[in-house]
């Protein structure tokens, strides 16, 4: 009776896990579709595991069994085990960062409940687990599908968040990114290939019509998704599946409907091919993805370069690799500036967006046999076994092999993933370890008090992930109550974030700092913030010495203190210092040209700037962001023609001004110097529309820019815009306290203005 309580117990965790996880997302706290996942799945996996062992401890029925599976996955682990203590950054390792929370850690979590769920055997009830999978799958893509057509308020409940985004192109649901909606959604749809099989019989028809809905729901929610690897993934499946049915159905029905099936298929893909360029396609998402699909595109230029220089990364370290989640420092020492064409974005890769070379690079050669071994032995033993699954589950892995080709995993793909291996690992032949089959007592009393003692223990690793959590629920509200100009509230927040126990806290130090820095910039400051901007630093040198090859956490404090250098003039030489380490660690690296020029610009050293931005240009000619950050140097020493020429290169290749700062600098530097005073108010009226929408923060006010527009229009010989502006400006401030009202009465006069 204690022991069968123990596993319903179990059974009941395993149910929520599946449940829980893919739903699951704490507004309150950083990174809440992703970390409050993993989070929530370490606890349940703890648990599950603990009990499991319990059961083991008294019946040798529930031990580990050896299998192909077993085998080649605790050689998987061990060799990523390894790879941390061979890597250069083991924290990285071993809890990756806010953005990801997939590091080892979180991988032995998985690893423990394949274990526990493949030993259980017969006492799960997979039909249980599978339908409860798919359903919340349909849950999952229906508030997809919301996100697409319908718009919620802004004003609505915070656990609504998921759904604000209304309309938008790419729908991510409650993971918030496609690719990692999509990756979890694809093992579901086979799922439900399977569960409506099972009801082929049945005569049913409210629930056929319920997981053909299902089904449905998550085919569009894919589909909307536009993840191309995942598309891809979804067409191989179904092109095997259809295959199987063609030659190894015994059902003349079945191979019939499957040949016409793959008649339909072949024609419609015809036709989209032939027709890709109409019009028609680009209105259906998906379609539209795989119509527009181009090797020219900067997601695929990126990849196929990132690929490359994950071969020379593997050549350098081909044994055990770099380390589990350390992909972004051999990335960076191999850096190509092709990278940087539109933003700055497209040159920060901590994946490669392909498994075998993510393996490759960072587990070495024996971690990638190992990885596939476990592929092998999943194929050896659905081919081999006379199982009535094995069509569903063999297009499932090959769909889900096919995208991450492209793509990388996540909580979603893994939880589905290591489910699957349980399911396939517990149908096979018992082989029982050399383990002792008499329990180590039989007395009830004993029992509880072993299985008590294992959950007391549990609670240490349980309350280690309360820490994680507590620790970005501070940092979340750090940035909301600057959000919201509270910055006694927000130093309050982030100092508790910082006193919390938490693996992720050199990304609340880089999360403060930059949060402090974007303030002063926008003119919101900080209590003492002399002595805080200090103790920042103290941080940010912290950080680089507990991750000293991730050339990120040196661009973050040069650039920190090339904001907050009034404080201290040794700043500057330090940032310089930083800038020439972060070329150490990623030659060629454009961002580090960037904060090496500004530094020397602080300095007063002009000519060494202005060589700084010009290596920027040099090393990437064709990449947009260099040649615009050289025109803003080369305006701000007054060269107009030069300037000018940059700037339309720059545009040429697709980087004119974003940020408001950007369109108010280009709009003085292209009024004053250039006289071009047409474009500098269409960058001053964009300047505004970005203010007025909210679309971002700015260290510049509205009042400030709409005098700019007036002086703009008046030399433009616009008096009626510029009075206009004038007396708009007028309704803010007395004109007459502003600094240059003297230089203005002139003007105000002309144009009619008391």
């Amino acid at each position: 009776m204690f022991e069968q309580k123990i596993i319903n117990t179990i059974k009941y965790l395993i149910y929520a896990l599946i449940i829980v996880v893919p739903l699951v997302y704490f507004p309150t706290m950083m990174m809440p579709f992703q970390l409050s996942k993993t989070i929530v799945f370490q606890i349940l996996a703890e648990i599950i595991f603990v009990l499991w062992l319990g059961l083991a401890i008294f019946n040798n029925k529930y031990r580990v069994r050896i299998s192909p599976l077993i085998i080649f996955l605790s050689v998987f682990m061990a060799i990523m085990s390894i790879s941390v203590i061979f890597g250069p950054d083991w924290r990285m390792s071993l809890w990756s960062d806010e953005s990801r929370s997939l590091g080892l850690v979180a991988l032995w979590h998985f690893f423990i409940l394949f274990l526990a769920i493949s030993s259980l055997k017969e006492k799960i009830n997979w039909n249980i687990i599978w339908t409860l999978s798919f359903l919340t799958a349909a849950v999952v893509s229906l508030i997809g599908i919301s996100q697409k057509f319908f718009i919620f308020p802004k004003g609505a409940n915070p656990w609504l968040y998921i759904l604000y985004p209304g309309i938008p192109e790419r729908v991510g649901s409650t993971f918030s990114n496609p690719a990692f909606m999509a990756g979890y959604l694809l093992f579901n749809f086979f799922i439900g290939l399977w569960l409506f099989g099972l009801l082929a019989q049945n005569k049913n028809l409210k629930i056929k019509s319920l997981i053909g809905l299902g089904i449905i729901l998550i085919t569009v929610a894919i589909f909307l998704s536009q993840t191309l690897g995942v598309l891809l993934g979804l067409a191989i499946g179904i092109l095997i599946f259809i295959f199987w049915f063609i030659f190894q159905s015994h059902s003349k029905i079945l191979r019939k409907t499957s040949l016409a099936t793959l008649g339909i298929l072949i024609i419609l893909s015809a036709f989209f091919l032939l027709t890709r360029e109409n019009s028609f396609w680009q209105k259906i998402p998906g379609f539209k993805r795989i119509a527009d699909f181009s090797l020219r595109e900067e997601s695929i230029s990126g990849r196929l370069i990132t690929w490359q220089l994950s071969l020379n990364a593997f050549k350098e370290k081909p044994i055990f690799g770099w380390g589990l989640e350390n992909f972004r420092i051999p990335f960076d020492k191999y850096y190509n500036p092709q990278l940087l064409s539109k933003n700055i974005f497209g040159t920060y890769w901590d994946k490669p967006h392909n498994v075998i070379l993510e393996y490759l690079v960072t587990t070495g050669l024996v971690g990638l046999l190992a990885y596939l071994g476990i592929f092998a032995s999943v194929f050896y033993v659905l081919l081999k076994k006379q199982l009535n699954y094995k069509i569903f589950f063999l297009s499932a892995i090959i769909a889900y092999f096919i995208q991450n080709l492209f793509i990388f995993d996540t909580i979603g793909t893994y939880l589905i993933f290591f489910l699957v291996l349980a399911f396939i690992d517990s149908y096979l032949d018992d082989k029982l370890l050399n383990f002792s089959s008499n329990p180590i007592t039989d007395n009830l009393i004993a029992r509880k008090i072993i299985i008590g003692v294992l959950l007391l223990i549990v609670l240490i690793p349980i309350y280690y992930n309360f820490q994680i959590f507590k620790g970005a629920n501070y940092e979340y509200w750090g940035v909301n109550y600057f959000l919201n100009r509270l910055s006694e509230s927000s130093l309050l927040s982030f100092n508790q974030a910082l006193m919390t126990s938490t693996p992720y806290i050199d990304d609340v130090r880089k999360n403060f700092a930059n949060t402090v820095k974007q303030a002063h910039q926008q003119g919101i400051n900080y209590p003492d913030l002399e002595d805080l901007q200090s103790k920042l630093i103290d941080h940010l040198r912290l950080t680089i010495q507990r991750h000293p090859k991730g050339f990120l956490n040196y661009l973050a404090l040069a650039e920190f203190e090339n904001i907050f250098y009034k404080f201290n003039q040794d700043y500057l030489r330090e940032s310089e210092e930083l800038a020439i380490k972060v070329l150490e660690l990623s030659p060629k690296r454009q961002q580090a040209f960037y904060v090496l020029g500004k530094a020397r610009l602080l300095k007063g050293d002009t000519l060494g700037a202005y060589k700084a931005f010009e290596e920027a240009v040099s090393v990437s000619f064709n990449s947009a962001e260099p040649h615009f950050y050289f025109a803003l140097i080369v305006y701000n020493l007054g060269d107009a023609k030069k300037g000018a020429m940059e700037l339309a290169e720059a545009e040429r290749l697709g980087r004119g001004p974003q940020k408001i700062e950007e369109f108010v600098v280009l709009g003085n530097y292209i009024g004053d110097l250039n006289q071009n005073y047409k474009k500098a108010i269409s960058y001053y009226i964009s300047a505004l529309d970005l203010l007025d929408r909210k679309v971002m923060n700015s260290s510049i006010g509205r009042g400030d820019i709409l005098l700019k527009l007036a002086i703009a229009y008046y030399f433009d010989h616009n008096f009626i815009e510029s009075k206009k502006t004038f007396l708009e400006l007028k309704k803010m401030t007395d004109l007459k306290t502003l600094p240059i009202y003297e230089d203005l009465k002139p003007v105000l006069q002309e144009i009619g203005i008391n």
